[in-house]
């Protein structure tokens, strides 16, 4: 955006687009710089139609996203010739003087199509912008026709950033160079004799980092100092997705359609090459033979008349005969002459008409090949996605094998635990019952004599066994503890009583008088009585 206040002081600020500033007092306005690499005798005076039908209907310096379908992802517009130059400088302080040297994030490829322009034939400045190897958009300038496209996933982003700044700068540098050549009628070509000054503005301009172990190509500026500009690395995020045996099926498959897909290409552009020689050759031998058939009879016709003029005796007597009495004979030589020139004249225009259909030969070449150009950069573009995905899911892989090995230890580690608490286990139910052992053992004499008091018939007056009898008091901890299975030596009874107060009344309301009375109790009298 440039400012009103003064055309020196105005600087165009991106800061909320670009992570630079451009000022005008920075830049050369200048179209000079650009005859170095682009001389005056290779730029058209006038363009060409565009040939293709949607770019008979792009608008100038206007673009319409929706001209396009969505696959072809591409934008595109049209420039007038008289500012062709101003565009081609726009293009470089852009994206070669400032976002190839300034914006770490993107590396910038600037070249030209066809290498070396000599001749006739379609001419075009192309500008690739990558990150991080991956192809943001490719802009390309026709200098032919005159029209400027975008291609790429974010072609969005050069419509919404990069299209308003250089209409801006383009709109400064026509300000600043009044004296721009207004275009002609007329197509000019390259000339033979500025080959070597072609050759070197046609050269690969890159953009590499600076800190690379060598730079092959370089650009100048007006002052001859030589630039390289900076390419960052940018880093990547890995997303991590589970990955099964058919996916990998699917991504193979991929792979096998792409290389088909390329084969299909080339064997197609192949089989045109050959159909379009063939074609040629055969115009060729036509026109050959059509000029052989009326070329032969006009020569012989020729050699006739010019063998009669220098017979001397032949010519006096045709003057004679045409003088006196042989007026209708040279009326019909006449016809005969006007027929001559009647022929050749039709077979002018058959050669007119031959040389059109090989110029359209020709252009219908130059279509398909542009087309076969971008089915196969979207190939290329395909299979750098799916060399992406495959690197994505080899990192996936080996972090599943990080986290399985984990796991596995886990896992190991566990088990050894759990072996060790086992053996714990073990050891506790030993000693559990080497204490029921014990147990039984304190009550064994009584439990002898009891069964020898039974074996003589010895029972109390009343009837009743002679085992000593306990009375179990617990809270509902207690519920499930089999009595009958603690010992066969006591007679054990079992009843419930949360508190010492309820334990006090089932001892005091027992119909019998234990030996032993066993409590479990819940009391907070101990914390508040002094032990005696």
């Amino acid at each position: 955006m440039l400012n009103s206040s003064s055309a020196d002081d105005a600087q165009i600020s991106m800061s909320d687009k670009f992570p630079f500033e451009i000022h005008e007092d920075e830049i050369d306005k200048s179209v000079t710089p650009i005859f170095k690499d682009y001389p005056r005798e290779c730029l058209p005076e006038k363009f060409k139609n565009p040939s293709g039908a949607k770019a008979k209907k792009l608008q100038y310096e206007i673009i319409d996203p929706n001209l396009y379908e969505p696959p072809a992802r591409m934008v595109a517009c049209r420039i007038k010739r008289n500012r062709l130059e101003a565009w081609i400088r726009a293009l470089g302080i852009l994206y070669y003087e400032h976002i190839g040297k300034k914006a770490e994030l993107y590396q910038v490829d600037w070249y030209d199509d066809p290498h070396q322009w000599e001749g006739e034939g379609n001419k075009a400045i192309c500008i690739n912008l990558t990150n991080d190897k991956q192809l943001v958009y490719k802009i390309t300038l026709f200098i032919t026709t005159g029209v400027l496209q975008a291609q790429g996933l974010s072609k969005d982003l050069f419509t919404t950033r990069d299209f308003p700044t250089l209409i801006t700068l383009v709109n400064s540098i026509c300000v600043h160079n009044p004296s721009l050549i207004v275009n002609t009628d007329v197509d000019s070509t390259c000339k033979s004799s500025d080959k070597n000054s072609i050759e070197e503005s046609t050269s690969v301009k890159s953009v590499f980092n600076s800190n690379a172990s060598s730079v092959d190509n370089k650009l100048t500026d007006n002052n001859n100092n030589s630039h390289t500009s900076i390419q960052a690395n940018v880093p990547t995020s890995n997303t991590c997705t589970e990955t099964t045996n058919a996916t990998q099926a699917k991504i193979s498959i991929g792979y096998e359609d792409l290389d088909r897909l390329q084969s299909t290409f080339v064997e197609a552009l192949a089989g045109i090459t050959k159909s379009q020689t063939a074609l040629i050759v055969q115009a060729e031998k036509s026109f050959s033979d059509v000029i052989r058939s009326a070329i032969t009879p006009v020569v012989e016709t020729v050699k006739k008349l010019q063998e009669q003029v220098n017979n001397k005796h032949q010519s006096d007597t045709i003057l004679h005969n045409a003088s006196t009495c042989n007026i209708k004979e040279h009326s019909n030589m006449e016809k005969q002459f006007n027929k001559l020139e009647h022929r050749i004249v039709e077979l002018e225009n058959q050669v007119h008409n031959l040389s059109m259909d090989k110029h359209k030969a020709a252009t219908d070449y130059a279509e398909l090949d542009s087309k076969f150009r971008i089915e196969n950069n979207k190939f290329e573009i395909a299979k750098t996605r799916m060399d992406q995905k495959m690197e994505d899911i080899n990192h996936i892989n080996d972090d599943l094998k990080v986290k399985l090995n984990t796991k596995c230890s886990e896992m190991m580690k566990i088990s050894e635990e759990n072996k060790l608490l086992k053996e714990k286990t073990d050891s506790q139910f030993n000693e559990i019952l080497s204490l029921k052992s014990q147990l039984s053992s304190m009550y064994l004499p009584t439990q002898q004599q009891n069964e020898q008091h039974f074996a003589n018939g010895s029972f109390n007056n009343e009837g009743k066994s002679n085992k000593p009898t306990a009375l179990f008091i617990g809270t509902s901890n207690t519920d499930r503890i089999n009595e009958n299975k603690l010992s066969t030596a006591v007679d054990i009874t079992k009843t419930t009583a949360y508190t010492l107060d309820e334990a006090y009344e089932v001892i005091s309301t027992a119909q019998c008088s234990p030996d032993v009375v066993i409590i479990h109790s819940l009391t907070n009298d101990v914390k508040k009585q002094q032990p005696k």
